[in-house]
This record gives C-alpha cells, structure tokens and sequence, in this order.
C-alpha cells in the first residue's frame, strides 16, 4: 500500500507542478491569443495523445464518437487546448473514457524511461525527449469536463468503503507485492518526470522575473 500511496502523492505535485508552468505562461505572454498558439505547439504531441485517448476509449467502451478537436479554442477566460465529443450512457463508462489519458500518458512515459531513450549521450535526442516528457506529462491529467462522473463514483466508494468497515471484512492487499519490481521502477520514473517539470518551472521563473525588469 505504501508504494501506492507514493505513487499517488507523485501524481498530486506532477499536476500541481503542470498547472503552475501553465499559469506562469500566461503571466510571461499576457496576450490570450498568443498564449494560446504557444501552448498549443508546446503542448501538441500531449494534446493529440490526451484526445486520442479518449477517442480509442470510448470506443473500446462501445459509445458513439463525433468530432475530435486537437487545436486549441478561447472560451470566455478559458483555453480549451482540445476536445472530443462522445455519447454518455452511464457514468461507469463516462469516468473510464475521462481518466484514459492519465493512464495513456503514464505508459508512455514509462516506455521513454523503460527502453532508455531518455536521458541518452545525444544531445539533441535528450533535447527531443525532454519537450515531449513535458509536453505529454503537463496535458495527461483529466480537465473538470473529463471528471464530470467522477462526482457520483466518490459517494459511491466512500459507502463501500464504510460497508467494509462496518462489516469488519478483511481485506488483502499482500497480492500487490508481486507488483512490487513495477511500482518501485514507476516511482523512479514520476521522479524523474517530476525533475523535467521542475527545471522547466525555474526556467520560467527566470524568464518571467527577467521579462518583470524588462530585461526581456
């Protein structure tokens, strides 16, 4: 259970770390316009991952799909980077579609660091490799529309989890150690993903405090 719980505390401040370099984007380009065409170049192998990811999932899930949107479009104060629209029967269905890329981002990731293609003695394939780590890891992670079923799954968890309680059924997780090799080679690469986001966010912070000054 521990490496679950670090595995998802990973998760938590590689979002929080995507959103934060989002937002100081937008402070160093305060046209929303401009922002928009940045962020949807910077960000298109992970767009086009995300959307995909819930194309193919909808329909593994057997759920009609219409059109799909890779380029980005302003709404109101928002930045839609992407879009595609489906049918929704059930919120089951509806929550599989939305999480798809979290979990098709992740297994890229992990193939970049599991065949070693990153971090390489190349320096324009570690160049190549840390555009796409951030792209893709910054557009993996589910928008609210995406997680709009997600809102009838928690009283759903949270009452079996209260059944089991109540009921003092005993439940073992020691099955989950023989994924133990897994989990610890999936820590080591949000790690390493984390790192990526990291320097990408100084770097920012220093063209942002420079463009501040009008050094820049």
């Amino acid at each position: 259970m521990e490496y679950l719980a670090f595995i998802l505390l990973e998760y938590t401040v590689l979002y929080f770390l995507s959103r934060s370099n989002i937002k100081l984007i937008f402070k160093i380009i305060k046209r929303k316009k401009l922002a928009a065409y940045l962020l949807s170049v910077l960000f298109f192998p992970g767009t086009v991952l995300h959307e995909l990811s819930h194309f193919f999932a909808a329909i593994v899930l057997f759920l009609r799909v219409g059109d799909v949107e890779i380029f980005p479009s302003i709404e109101g104060n928002k930045i839609k980077l992407g879009r595609v629209y489906y049918e929704r029967k059930d919120f089951v269905r509806g929550l599989l579609v939305g999480i798809a890329p979290l979990f098709t981002g992740s297994a890229v990731l992990f193939g970049i660091f599991y065949f070693n293609l990153f971090p390489a003695n190349d320096f324009l394939q570690n160049l190549i490799f840390v555009y796409l780590i951030f792209s893709i890891s910054s557009t993996m992670f589910s928008s609210k529309q995406d997680l709009k079923d997600l809102g009838l799954v928690v009283p759903l968890v949270l009452f079996l989890v209260a059944l089991v309680y109540i009921l003092d059924i005993k439940v073992n997780f020691q099955y989950l150690e023989q994924f133990a090799s897994s989990f610890v080679k999936l820590i080591q690469i949000l790690a390493m993903v984390i790192f990526v986001q990291i320097l990408v966010n100084l770097f920012l912070r220093i063209v942002f405090l420079l463009h501040k000054r009008k050094f820049l």
